[in-house]
């Protein structure tokens, strides 16, 4: 995914488009821009949180704790959740940004 929004910046911040544009293109244009920075900081959250996440379960041992392995169960229901949903949300967005320069083109 973060090649993904490397990729969408690039092709969104290309002056290939620049003379082609209509005013609203343009607008959605930028629009799209602000979103890949959104996007791009948002998986950069959601990643670090794997990442300690990761680093919690691997402390726990699995017959200790059990209330803390209870609320890592939780935490990691949780976390998938909102993953799977940034997933389709970015795919959604990927699918808007690459139909919009296709038009352009």
């Amino acid at each position: 995914m973060e090649n993904e929004v490397v990729f969408l910046d690039r092709l969104l911040t290309s002056e290939a488009f620049g003379t082609v544009m209509t005013r609203t293109m343009r607008e959605r244009n930028n629009h799209f821009k602000k979103m890949v920075k959104v996007k791009s900081e948002v998986l950069a959250d959601l990643k670090v949180e794997v990442d300690s996440h990761q680093a919690d379960l691997l402390r726990l041992t699995p017959t200790k704790h059990i209330r803390k392995n209870a609320m890592h169960t939780v935490s990691h229901e949780s976390l998938n959740i909102r993953f799977e949903k940034f997933c389709k949300e970015f795919d959604e967005f990927r699918a808007r940004v690459l139909l919009q320069t296709g038009n352009v083109m």
